[in-house]
């Protein structure tokens, strides 16, 4: 079933390995035709900075991490510092997501009694939500601000809410995101392979989303063969401002829930 049909995901960078995607092998045990096509490419900034930041550890009361890679940039920043990550380690953890989570692990050797708040926060505003309801009150106390290490383009989703809690939040720029500049021709190669073939394009940031929009413009995402996967209510909200229809919406940050909402949409006569 579905044999004329090619899942494409946007998503990662070009050094990210594909073949232990849990995406990527998710969907390839149900559909034949899966690829994943790197969007987006990514400089670490102001490495010094947040290293002050991050070395003055009596200024701040905990970080919050929105992706790996504002993790990596922390571990760039800190540079195997053990007694900062020590002292980083007795600090409020938060974090965006599963993979996020297992990067703060990773990068930090943290042991498991280590309490890694957000894991099941499926995007940045549960996030906020999550830091209001259980942790507002003990940080307005301690009057610190977490910190937060950011893209450029991040948006303010995070900020907004604690801001209207007075809950203090510091950001720094870390790193900055441009796209893939293997982006345009992955696509022309993409339609030219597939012609005869129905594609269902997985966004999994608004970032990528407007990388492939600004690529192949938006006559290409409103064509009759194509339909728009968003993983997230943050990256749906992108593609509906875009005037853009969606096919269906992962609730959550897994493989399982992405297959989980194509599978509920996807039944015999229901292909474009």
């Amino acid at each position: 079933m579905f044999e004329d049909s090619v899942f494409v995901l946007f998503k990662g960078e070009r050094d990210d390995p594909s073949d232990d995607d849990p995406f990527l092998l998710r969907l390839k045990q149900t559909f034949k035709n899966v690829v994943r096509f790197p969007v987006l490419s990514f400089e670490y900034i102001n490495r010094d900075k947040l290293a002050n930041k991050l070395s003055a550890t009596t200024d701040y009361c905990g970080l919050v991490f929105t992706s790996p890679r504002s993790v990596k940039s922390v571990q760039q920043a800190v540079s195997g510092n053990k007694k900062i990550i020590n002292e980083l380690k007795q600090k409020l953890l938060f974090c965006v997501g599963p993979k996020t989570a297992t990067a703060i692990r990773q990068e930090f050797s943290l042991e498991d009694s280590i309490k890694i708040n957000g894991e099941q926060a499926g995007n940045a505003n549960a996030l906020g939500e999550l830091i209001v309801s259980e942790y507002g009150e003990k940080i307005r106390e301690d009057c610190l601000p977490l910190l937060l290490p950011s893209s450029t383009i991040a948006r303010d989703d995070i900020k907004n809410i604690l801001d209207k809690e007075n809950i203090p939040l510091e950001i720094i720029s870390s790193y900055q995101t441009y796209p893939d500049p293997e982006v345009e021709k992955n696509l022309k190669k993409l339609r030219e392979s597939y012609q005869k073939h129905h594609f269902y394009l997985i966004f999994f940031s608004p970032s990528g989303l407007n990388t492939v929009s600004s690529v192949c413009g938006e006559q290409f995402l409103t064509r009759e063969d194509v339909r728009l996967i968003a993983l997230g209510k943050t990256t749906s909200e992108a593609i509906r401002k875009l005037g853009l229809n969606i096919f269906c919406i992962a609730k959550n940050p897994t493989a399982d829930s992405l297959c989980e909402a194509i599978g509920e949409k996807m039944k015999p006569g229901d292909q474009p």
